[in-house]
């Protein structure tokens, strides 16, 4: 099923193709029948308006060359078409002009303007004319028919009138009278009338109010009172032959491209091949097996889909110009010039240029409109919201101001910061309201309060820049490890830093304590670990020495053999506790948790010691509660913690001293505290005594790997409980404490059941034996 839907995507993509190729090639195809469409409008470009402006333009060019030659000299436009303006140069002022003008160089600076923007437009008939001057054949007669200038030889008006049909294509007489006043005698050629009509109507305009009228024509304008003079009492007689006409055309591609224009032939053709694409781009997703018409290039916001309407536009606006260039050869010679000479290769690439263009158009219009197709398809509600960037844009918009509106109702004006906002924004407001009512008058004062809030604002931004630079420079120091830096000056707005800076002082000191203390400890470490290790193994090497002897005894042999074992086992048991240690601060230790009672197994562990307690000049006073404390603990683990407290009492308490131990629930937590009196001064640091083999003998002459506490207190830590050790003189204190739960199970009815589910103190020892927890 999958792979027929790509096959038939894929032959949906190949329609579309087609459908945008075949019209391409179509239009290709169509240009020899284009330009024979064209041929009548191009013969007839004399009865462009174009053209005939160039003509009219020739009649103020030859006319100005005729007064220079007359003259023997140079003589400026303005002298010939604007005469009275010499006479305004050496005259004075008129008061209606200074009026006008407001002082005397004001107008005289105007005129020189005028003068030049004459010369100016004068160089553009010229260039207009020059265009088609080569291609005229033309007589310049004054009012008794005498010719004053000329290119041909005879009369020219005979000519045109003689071999109008043989020789020449078009031809022209226009006559000025004194006034200026422009007749049309006679026109030669097809539509002569419309000819006339058209040289009479640009004739009589004067050339220079299409450029100047807003600047000269106004009630207090130069050409209010000077205007354009037309030449007087003089005919001009044009003509073009058939050989000069195709020579002005060859050369004038503007002429060539308005035949096209004024023919309409390639827009026709183009707008009858527009609507079929179109009808394809609407039609083709109708045919549900080719499942097209849904891709993400044809779900593009109706906004984009619009703005394709400009590219298609500016291409279809100048597609005129390359069918010309590619009819008249233009395309292939600027391929030759290129310096390709393979004609097939030059035709191939004229044709792959212009296919290129239409396929351009032909692609846009599809697109356009399959994209807006949709509309028939969601409907125009859905096509709405989902297809136009004005409507997110305007959702946008109402999101923001319900924000803004919303964040009103949480405006704090109780708050000092926002009234003083808002003050400050009720003063300006004030102020500009008072400068707006002085009119013009406001404007100076809206200068002078701009002024004047400049340099307050710079004098605050300022104090500001002051108290950040002195912020940044503490902020610096204290990164640059000067953890004593002190702010002493007032920060303003930033007041409320200086007591965070404080805040990371302290935290940065604390860190580098912490730092310091763990460099330190690890060194102790290293040192304390490397001396209980070798004490017990130097004692194993010695006696494994003394026993190569073999002139010892029996009895010696065998006392050596019990120290090997002794310190085997020491070894063993310090290597054991590394481990224990190492797991339990690693968080690599499985709990068996069950439901315990911590009274029973305190009483339980002190069983297991009686012995060692009993050898001990200790007195022992125990404070336990008669109901049981049951928490849900792992029971080996918390009889090694247990355990490892009460040796560590035992090694270490004055002798003939009293030992407390208590047990009690307070505030939802059981406590477990145990207190004894030290037979060695307690100079060491609590917190870290419970590091690993740290101990409280620091010169290590008691027996111990320094590990007990430190197992204890990470066994207490695992089971979510706090091990806390403090000091005072020689007392020595251990508080642990276990969060009590919140609802306790109700006292098993049988005392055997409670037996099994806890190891409980009992007084069998049969029994007691069985029920001790096992542990290393």
């Amino acid at each position: 099923m999958d792979t027929k839907s790509k096959n038939n995507h894929k032959l949906a993509v190949l329609i579309i193709l087609l459908v945008i190729l075949l019209p391409s090639v179509g239009m290709v195809r169509l240009y020899p029948f284009l330009d024979r469409e064209s041929s009548a409008y191009k013969e007839n470009f004399y009865t462009d308006s174009q053209f005939l402006r160039q003509i009219i333009y020739g009649n103020y060019v030859l006319y100005t060359e005729e007064a220079q030659r007359k003259e023997g000299r140079t003589i400026l436009p303005n002298q010939i078409f604007y005469p009275d303006l010499k006479e305004a140069e050496n005259s004075p002022v008129s008061e209606d002009m200074e009026e006008a003008w407001d002082e005397q160089d004001a107008y005289a600076s105007a005129l020189t303007d005028f003068k030049n923007n004459i010369l100016q437009e004068y160089r553009s008939w010229q260039s207009s004319f020059d265009n088609v001057r080569g291609n005229l054949e033309y007589q310049v007669l004054d009012e008794n028919n005498q010719i004053l200038d000329q290119n041909v030889t005879g009369s020219l008006l005979e000519d045109l009138t003689r071999d109008k049909d043989e020789k020449y294509l078009w031809g022209v007489a226009m006559q000025y009278d004194q006034g200026g006043n422009l007749t049309v005698l006679n026109t030669f050629g097809e539509n002569s009338k419309e000819l006339s009509n058209l040289l009479e109507s640009l004739g009589r305009k004067d050339p220079v109010d299409d450029y100047y009228y807003e600047s000269y024509y106004g009630s207090t304008s130069l050409s209010a009172s000077y205007s354009f003079q037309f030449p007087q009492n003089r005919t001009f007689i044009y003509g073009m032959t058939r050989e000069n006409a195709n020579a002005y055309l060859s050369l004038d591609l503007e002429s060539r491209y308005h035949g096209y224009i004024d023919s309409g032939v390639v827009y026709q053709t183009l707008l009858f091949l527009i609507v079929l694409v179109g009808l394809a781009a609407l039609l083709i997703p109708f045919i549900r097996p080719l499942r097209t018409g849904n891709e993400k290039i044809f779900r593009a916001p109706m906004e984009a889909a619009f703005l394709g309407f400009i590219p298609l536009s500016l291409i279809v606006s100048s597609i005129v110009h390359l069918v010309v260039i590619t009819n008249e050869g233009i395309v292939t010679k600027t391929l030759k010039q290129a310096g390709l000479k393979n004609p097939y290769l030059i035709e191939s690439l004229s044709v792959a240029w212009n296919l290129l263009w239409w396929c351009l158009i032909f692609a846009l219009v599809y697109w356009i409109v399959s994209c807006l197709r949709n509309v028939f398809t969601l409907g125009l509600r859905r096509y709405i919201k989902e297809r136009t960037l004005i409507y997110r844009l305007f959702a946008w918009i109402k999101r923001g101001c319900v924000k803004v509106y919303h964040s009103f109702d949480h405006l704090d004006f109780q708050d000092k910061s926002n009234r003083t906002i808002l003050k400050i924004v009720g003063v300006n407001f004030i102020i500009l309201a008072l400068i707006c009512s002085f009119w013009f008058f406001g404007i100076g004062a809206l200068i002078l309060y701009s002024i004047v809030l400049f340099f307050v604002l710079q004098k605050y931004f300022n104090d500001l820049k002051t108290k950040y630079k002195k912020l940044l420079s503490s902020t610096n120091a204290i990164a640059e490890g000067n953890l004593d830096v002190t702010i002493d000056e007032d920060l303003g707005v930033f007041e409320p830093f200086k007591g965070e800076i404080q805040k990371i002082q302290t935290g940065f000191k604390k860190a580098v304590e912490e730092e310091v203390k763990s460099e330190r400890m690890k060194t102790d470490l290293i040192t304390n670990v490397s001396h209980d290790l070798k004490t017990p193994l130097t004692a194993i090497i010695t006696y494994v020495n003394l026993l190569k002897n073999e002139d010892l005894s029996p009895e010696i042999h065998r006392s050596y053999i019990d120290i090997l074992e002794q310190k085997s086992l020491r070894l063993k048991a310090l290597i054991e506790d590394l481990f224990e240690i190492s797991k339990a601060t690693s968080k690599n230790v499985t709990l068996n948790l069950m439901r315990v009672d911590i009274v029973n197994l305190l009483k339980q562990v002190a069983f297991e010691l009686n012995d060692k307690i009993s050898q001990s000049t200790l007195d022992f006073r125990w404070n336990l509660p008669d109901e049981k404390i049951c928490l849900t603990l792992d029971s080996q683990k918390t009889y090694r913690v247990f355990e490892n407290l009460l040796i560590n009492i035992l090694k270490y308490s004055l002798s003939h001293s009293r030992v407390y131990i208590t047990v009690e629930a307070i505030s939802g937590e059981a406590v477990i505290t145990m207190k004894n009196v030290s037979a060695q001064e307690l100079n060491f640091n609590p917190e870290e005594i419970t590091e690993r083999f740290v101990r409280g003998d620091s010169a290590r002459n008691t027996e111990g790997s320094g590990l007990g506490l430190a197992i204890a207190k990470s066994f207490v830590d695992l089971q979510n409980g706090t091990m806390h050790i403090t000091t005072d003189a020689d007392l020595f204190k251990v508080t642990i404490r276990w969060p009590l739960e919140k609802q306790e199970p109700p006292a098993p009815e049988n005392p055997q059941a409670a037996d099994t589910e806890s190891p409980l103190y009992l007084e069998d020892p049969q029994r007691r034996e069985d029920a001790l927890p096992k542990h290393d």
